[in-house]
């Protein structure tokens, strides 16, 4: 992928504060092209994560202890500006938040003598007032300290400009592993075991409902439960949701199942990762439902070929779902709209299965590894031409 132009392999470092399993092909990918570290605390607020080290292969995974509360609210990574001092990247790729301090301390960097590149998605949760006027002067002051930013969709072009930024924007999809997805699919369809496990989910309902995540606020799983309670009560009876996933809110959400009366049909999968073990249950569904933020999901979902229904959420959903041809984004986000569509979809279920197939084309054209590693290495690429040229 890289032009031949190009004398050497440059060197890159690439900050999170997590690295799941599912960034790995991505990262494999990209250690390919670039001389790649990845600098990882491992844990956050909301999760303890480490990567299985058997599935890293082409590129350096350290490990670097988080110093401050334990809420992760303006806590520093000490040991990622060693890592800076000693191996001395060209080009530093780290996501932006306000409450870290380790991205601030990125931010006034020049005497590292790196390129600093914000990955990032361009959302900015709703407020009023004072706050949102101190968070988008904040936001402001922490972006435009970046040479380059990578977006996870054109919307982060667009959000950067009504700040009043002008930075240059390289479009890197948020994509699945695709190839993964694609040999998952392929062996479902050889294996039997897999085909009768995707057929227990679905025993005793004509429409199967998804949703593949994280059980945190963020996610609306409370706004899902309720809108299925009241279908369920105007008489959409036949269907079952899977719950495929774990997190903090799980027993919230488990006594919310039960006092809405929704026990014997919404199933708590637990936690699943990888195309490998996910197949049998994005094969078994109908339709994905996603009431809150996707991350990645919403890309397994159109990669897998089932059609979506969500509300607006962090904006790549725009990049990813055509109107009406593989997904439906509602104007409201209340239980009511999602009560009134998920019927409105399930009666016509020809009608799903051509959105599914849509859902493919789809993700074909615009999410997938190779296109997120190409955003990544053109933005890698603009930033080391600028180091050489010193502009």
């Amino acid at each position: 992928m890289l032009s031949m132009e190009q004398p050497a392999r440059p060197s890159v470092l690439i900050f999170q504060e997590s690295l799941p399993d599912y960034r790995l092909p991505f990262l494999n990918a990209l250690g390919e092209e670039v001389e790649l570290r990845v600098c990882y605390s491992g844990a956050t607020e909301l999760k303890d994560v480490r990567p299985d080290a058997g599935l890293i292969q082409n590129f350096r995974a350290v490990e670097m202890p988080r110093k401050g509360p334990s809420s992760g609210l303006w806590s520093w990574h000490p040991a990622l500006f060693a890592q800076l001092r000693a191996h001395r990247p060209a080009v530093v790729i780290a996501e932006p938040r306000l409450g870290l301090l380790t991205s601030w301390a990125l931010a006034w960097r020049q005497r590292h003598g790196f390129r600093l590149v914000w990955w990032m998605s361009g959302h900015e949760p709703p407020e009023s007032g004072l706050r949102n006027r101190l968070r988008r002067f904040l936001r402001k002051a922490l972006y435009r300290r970046a040479d380059t930013c990578i977006g996870y969709g054109s919307h982060t072009r667009s959000y950067l400009e009504a700040l009043g930024l002008d930075l240059p924007v390289f479009i890197a999809p948020n994509a699945a592993d695709s190839s993964g997805i694609a040999r998952a699919t392929e062996t479902w369809m050889k294996e039997e075991a897999l085909q009768e496990h995707s057929r227990s989910l679905r025993a005793g309902a004509a429409v199967i409902l998804l949703f593949v995540g994280r059980m945190i606020e963020a996610k609306r799983l409370p706004v899902l439960l309720k809108a299925l309670s009241l279908a369920l009560n105007r008489g959409w009876e036949d269907w079952r949701l899977l719950l495929v996933g774990d997190g903090p809110d799980r027993s919230q959400l488990e006594n919310q199942a039960h006092a809405l009366g929704l026990q014997d049909r919404v199933t708590f999968c637990g936690s699943v990762h990888g195309p490998d073990k996910l197949v049998s249950f994005f094969r078994a569904a109908d339709l994905f439902v996603l009431p809150g933020k996707g991350g990645l999901a919403l890309n397994e979902a159109i990669s897998f070929g089932l059609p979506v229904l969500l509300s607006s959420a962090d904006g790549t959903e725009a990049d990813m779902v055509e109107q009406g041809c593989n997904g439906i984004i509602l104007a409201e986000s209340g239980p009511e709209a999602f009560a009134q569509a998920i019927p409105t979809l399930a009666q016509d279920m020809a009608a799903l299965r051509r959105m599914g197939e849509a859902s493919l084309r789809i993700a074909a054209q615009r999410s997938n590894l190779h296109l997120m590693v190409r955003g990544f290495l053109e933005a890698i690429l603009h930033n080391s031409v600028a180091n050489n040229t010193g502009a």
